[in-house]
């Protein structure tokens, strides 16, 4: 499957958002670790709507 390639309709804007989506699996944490984007002082939201990492800490 192809998909469209995503279009910055601003460009004198910087593209600062990411939203990884994938299932159980496809390796979501490994590209993020990986690529080195998220700087450890960044804010994050993790939408878990299943509840996986309910009261547990997250490190940076």
């Amino acid at each position: 499957m192809k998909l469209p390639l995503p279009v910055n309709k601003n460009n004198r804007l910087a593209p600062e958002h990411v939203c990884y989506m994938g299932t159980t699996g496809s390796c979501k944490t490994t590209a993020i670790r990986k690529l080195n984007l998220i700087p450890k002082a960044a804010q994050v939201l993790l939408f878990d709507p299943y509840r996986d990492h309910a009261g547990q800490m997250l490190q940076a």
